[in-house]
This record gives structure tokens, sequence and C-alpha cells, in this order.
């Protein structure tokens, strides 16, 4: 209340502080403005009339600071133009001095209605239109998310899709930078592979350990992180300080089927605001999108993968028919090998048992201008060093590198054993020139396909090598069926010409040197002729515990890295047994290979041989057990195993079992099999024993 009327203003100020109203009082223009400038009244009542200032005045000071100000005026000198000009101006009434208190009392309480009204619809207004910007953000988001999963959704491609998730959960959210890490299982480590405002050298050497920093916290949990200034965080300020140069973080797990396979990490909103709640719902529900495309990626990525593993082995196997040399057929597998691998060299090396050594056959790709100067030199090598994976592929990456130019420049090294027929042939190796590129998959297939195409390589040249035989045979047989008649003729016509000759000692001596020389020559066409027809398959007694072992180690490698408990229970005293060595060596090893296939990661094998008499036939053979705790066979699929090309596994030819059978029938033995799905499967092989 503003009047230089000092009584009346005290007196209507005692009036409205009985009604319940706070009032202050100016007794002057100048006082009043001070007031209305550094406070805030919901109504204001003023003499137009005042020192200094006038109430007029007031009114559009009043009005500057609030559009919806509630001024009433007061004046002793009334008239008509005077109330018009003070309404005009904007004040809310306009009173006659002396002023009677029911009037202004009146003119108050509606005038502070107004105000409240205004005041409450300024709110209301102010309300909707901040619910409208949320609301208008919130479809944005969901219009987001609706192209986020329609665009992930119809990607294929997995660094494609990877790229597509930062940019999409950046955007949504708003952040500075983020980074896609997924978990490599072979060593379980969080690795960046799509990043956005990331220096891309840095983002190429993260490898986090789980467990360790936020997003390994993250991915061990499987709980989602929030920080808003990492560097006052209790728990992750001192991992993360040497890594983040960011102070706000969000970071959430990708997962799938309960299974964190990696996780999205955003830094810094922009306009320097910190991560909500909200906004970590958000990316939770991209995460679950993001997560599901990931897992389709990978599976159409391994799908495909397999599909150009699987041409790369027909194409070996349709084409090394056609060859008989060596060069060529490491050649071909150089040339597939490359399309399904990151590899940029390929080396064969052979292993020479009687002098622990090495020796390289050939080397292409990457380097091999240098192969004249390691060509036929020899890598001692001891049996317990080829076994182990990292040292073997060590001895001959050091062997390089220290007797060629090429220190450093091999990233990564692989060296995998080769079996053919059974039996170990050499090493396989591949390098690479970038960092971290091959995997225990790669090593696996890659001893696989050089396994496969050794032994189809030895095959064929044995193949070859038997039809020239054959050739040869044929024809040393005609030609010897042809000398026994001259020869037989020879023999008469010399006895004709003894007969008829006069005996003498020298002519004796003669005869019977020459019919000598006639009975062997009859002999070494016999010979021949036997020679021209050797039985097909050899067999000799012997003990079916050294094939067993044999093959076992060979397997040994294998059943180490997999974690698989071995056990073995030979009976003693066991009869001996005919069989062909290496043919019975390479049935032991399609089975162990198979029962380590179907445990995966440990497991126990168990190896037993004994006495077994047949029930119906009262027969006796030894009897070989094989047994694996893996995931069994499908009864539907028991009664196929030994058919040709018929397997369960990805990558397998179908062609393992058939040739097992075909094997133990040949040695007059047979095979049985028993097995639960989930549980394992035991294989019986019956060798029947020598008399």
């Amino acid at each position: 209340m503003v009047d230089d009327e000092r009584r009346m203003v005290d007196s209507l100020k005692s009036l409205l502080t009985k009604q319940g109203y706070t009032v202050e009082t100016a007794y002057d223009g100048d006082e009043a403005a001070d007031k209305i400038s550094q406070n805030r009244y919901d109504l204001i009542i003023s003499d137009i009339k005042l020192p200094n200032k006038n109430g007029l005045e007031l009114l559009s000071l009043a009005q500057k600071k609030d559009p919806d100000a509630v001024v009433i005026l007061m004046t002793g000198y009334a008239s008509l133009e005077s109330a018009v000009d003070a309404i005009g101006q904007g004040a809310y009434d306009y009173l006659l001095k002396p002023v009677e208190f029911p009037h202004l009392k009146m003119a108050v309480s509606r005038g502070l209605d107004k105000h409240f009204s205004n005041q409450a619809r300024d709110e209301l207004l102010e309300q909707l239109k901040s619910q409208n910007t949320e609301l208008n953000r919130r479809i944005a988001e969901l219009n987001a998310l609706y192209r986020a999963g329609h665009s992930l959704s119809s990607t294929i491609e997995l660094r494609e899709l990877l790229e597509q998730i930062i940019t999409i959960a950046t955007g949504v959210i708003g952040a500075k930078a983020g980074s896609v890490m997924l978990i490599d299982t072979d060593i379980n480590h969080l690795k960046i592979k799509a990043s956005i405002g990331i220096d891309h050298d840095l983002a190429s050497k993260v490898s986090l350990p789980l467990g360790s920093s936020i997003a390994g916290t993250v991915a061990q949990s499987g709980e989602p992180v929030m920080i808003d200034d990492i560097e006052k965080d209790p728990e992750f300020k001192r991992k993360a300080k040497t890594t983040y140069e960011s102070k706000s973080v969000l970071s959430v797990p990708l997962i799938i089927k309960g299974e964190v396979i990696g996780v999205i990490n955003l830094t810094d909103k922009h306009g320097d605001e910190k991560f909500s709640e909200h906004d970590l719902k958000l990316l939770t529900t991209l995460a679950s999108q993001a997560a599901i495309a990931i897992d389709d990626a990978r599976h159409f990525e391994e799908a495909s993968r397999k599909l150009r593993e699987f041409v790369a082995l027909y194409e070996i196997a349709s084409e090394l028919p056609n060859m008989d040399d060596f060069q060529q057929m490491a050649r071909l597998v150089h040339f597939h090998i490359r399309n399904i691998m990151p590899v940029d060299m390929t080396l064969w090396l052979s292993h020479d048992q009687s002098r622990n050594s090495l020796t390289f056959n050939f080397w292409e790709g990457w380097g091999n201008e240098h192969f004249e100067q390691v060509e036929h030199e020899e890598i001692p090598i001891t049996g317990e060093q080829l076994e182990k994976h990292d040292k073997r592929a060590e001895i001959v990456l050091g062997f390089l590198n220290n007797n060629l130019p090429i220190e450093g420049e091999i990233r990564a090294f692989r060296a995998v054993p080769i079996y053919a027929k059974g039996s170990f042939y050499g090493l396989f190796c591949m390098g690479s020139l970038r960092q971290a590129s091959f995997n225990v998959d790669h090593e696996y297939l890659a001893s696989i396909v050089t396994s496969q195409a050794a032994s189809l390589y030895e095959r064929q040249r044995a193949m070859l090598n038997a039809t020239q035989l054959m050739t040869m045979g044929n024809m040393v047989s005609e030609i010897s069926h042809d000398l026994r008649k001259p020869l037989t003729n020879v023999k008469g016509a010399l006895q004709i010409l003894k007969n008829r000759t006069e005996e003498s000692m020298e002519n004796n001596e003669i005869f019977d040197m020459t019919q000598q020389e006639l009975s062997r020559l009859s002999e070494l066409v016999r010979e021949l002729v036997d020679f021209s027809n050797p039985k097909k398959y050899q067999t000799e007694k012997q003990r079916v515990e050294e094939a067993l072992d044999r093959a076992l180690k060979l397997v040994s490698h294998d059943l180490e890295k997999s974690k698989i408990e071995l056990e073995t229970n030979f009976e003693s005293n066991l009869p001996l047994v005919s069989l062909n060595f290496n043919q019975i060596i390479e049935v032991f090893l399609n089975i162990f290979i198979n029962a380590i296939d179907a445990m995966g990661a440990e497991g126990k094998l168990t190896v037993s041989a004994l006495r077994h008499t047949e029930k119906k036939t009262g027969k006796q053979y030894v009897q070989i057990q094989v047994s694996d705790t893996g995931e069994g066979i499908a009864p539907e699929d028991l009664q196929r195993i030994y058919d040709r090309y018929f397997t369960t596994k990805p990558t397998g030819t179908g062609l393992g079992l058939a040739v097992v059978e075909r094997i133990i029938m040949a040695h007059n033995g047979y095979l049985d099999v028993t097995s639960r799905k989930g549980e394992g499967t035991t294989f019986y092989i019956n060798l029947p024993i020598s008399s």
C-alpha cells in the first residue's frame, strides 16, 4: 500500500492485516519503486498522486516486472478522464478517496482472485508446455527406437551393425562419445568393435579383463552402471582414471538368453548435462534390441563361415585327385584357406622322428622369396615341444626371425599338426601381418583341412603307385607266363641232347650246370608270378595295447586342450590279435576324436581292453571299449552313424565311422555302440583272437 497520508495507510494496513493479509507500506513514489523492483507482490494499492513517482509510474514499473501484476489505484481528485486513463494503462480497479473499507476489501479480494487465477493459469500453461516438450521428446525417442529396431533387424554384416548401434545410441541419448565392446571368449576380455569420439588406434588396442574397469564390471555382473562424475566416484575413480578422460559415464550390458556378450558405453552428454534414469532405461531398451541383432548377425556370420569352410573342403577334395605333386597340393590348400582365415602366408614342414627335427618343404604367400634360404633346413624339436601348440609355433617363428630379415613383421603365427592315415605327418604354419588374427577355431580347422588334404594326397599317390604296380604286375605276370613254355622246351631239349651225346666228365658238368641254371630261372619266374598277385591286406599278430597307446599319444594334446580326463583299463596278459597296425590306429583315432568333439570342454574319456566271449557263437575276442561323457547320439541317428556321408557335425564329412566299420570288418571283427542323449556314448570294438 502506497500513499503519502500516513494515518490512512496505517489504518488500512491494520484492517487488512486483521483480514489475514500481509501488508507492506510506502509513503512516497521512490520508496515504493524500490520495493516493487526488489520484491514480488500479489497486489499493489497506490494513490495516483505521490511525491516523486506517481501511481501511474508505479503501475508501469509493476507491469514491466510482471505483465499480470494486479494494481488498484486511488485518487481524491476523481474525474472520468483520470479513471479512463488508469484503467487504460492496466489498473485492475479505481477507488475514490476517502476509501470505504468494505469497497477496498472487496476490490482486494477480487484482485487477488484474479491474480491467483492468472498465476494458476500460467503455471498450468508452463506445465503443459513442459509436458508437451517431454511428450515430443519421448515420441522422438520412440521413433528413434523404432527406426533403430528396423535398421538393426535389416543389417546382417556384423561390423556394419555394430557401427549402426553406437551411432543410434549416441544420437538418441545425446552423448559425445561411445563404444560397443564384445567379449572375446578365448581370453575373457572385452574389446572395442565400434566407437564414436574415440581415437581409432587407441580403440583397437583396448583389451579389458572381465571384472576390471567400468565396462568389465558391467560385463561380469550383467548390471548397468551410471556415474555422474567419475573423479568423485569411490568405486571407479582409481580404476578408470588412466582409461577415461570423460566425466560422466553410462554403461549397460548386452544380454542374450541370459548371457552377457558385451556392453554399450556412453560418455558425457552434450550441453554438459548429467545422464538421467530415463537415459539409462532408454539405453537398456536399445541394448536389448542390439543384443538380439548382434546374436542374429553372429549366427549368420557363423553360418557363412561354415559354408565357406565346407566349400573349401569340398573344392580341396574335388581337386586333389587330379594332383600328383606335393607343391600343387600345398598351393591348393593355401589358395582355399586364405579365403576362410586371415592368412598372409603358409608353410609346410615335415617331421623326421629319428632325427627329432622339422624340415621346410613349402612356403606360399608373403615372404616366399626367402624360401630358398630355409628350404631343407632342419629345426631341432623334441616330441614334448611338438605336443605344445605355443611352443612349436615359438620354435618355428624364432628360427625364421633369427635366420631371415623379417623379425617383428609376422604379428600372428600358428603351427598346427598334420595327421595323414592316422600318423603324424608334420606341421602346417599360418602367419599374418595383423595382430591377434587367429583363434582356436582357426587352428582346429587348419589342422582338419591340412590333415584331410595330406591324407587325400597320400591316398591318391598310393592309388597311383598301386595302379602302376598293378600294371607292372600284370605285365610281369604275362611275361612270366610266356617264359615258362620256352624254359620247359629248353629243359626238354637239353635232356634229349644229353641222352644223345657221348658221356664224358666235361659234358656231364656242362649239362648239369645248364639244368641247374634253368631250374633257377624257373624258380625266379615262379617268384615273379607270386609277386604280381600279392595279398591285398597284410596283417600281423600284435598286441592291441600298443596300437591304443600310440593313438592315445596322438590325441593327448587335444585331451589336454579340452581339459578331458583320461582313464585307461587294460586287462593284463591279453592275447595277440591279427591286425594291420596303421589301419587299427586309424580306427582308434576316428573314435577318440569323435568322443573329444562330443564332450567339448571338460569331460572324461575311458578306454578299456579286455577279453570278450560272443554268447551266440562262443567265439573269443579282444574287446576295446571307448566311453565318453559327451552329448550322446539321438536314437534316430544311432542306426545311421555308419552310413557314408551321414554326419551331425557342422564341419563333418560323414566318412569317419564308415571307414572304421570297413576296417574292422576287414579284420573279421564287429562293432557295437550304446548311447544316451545327454549322458554319453560307448563304442565296443571286437577283434578276433588269433589262434
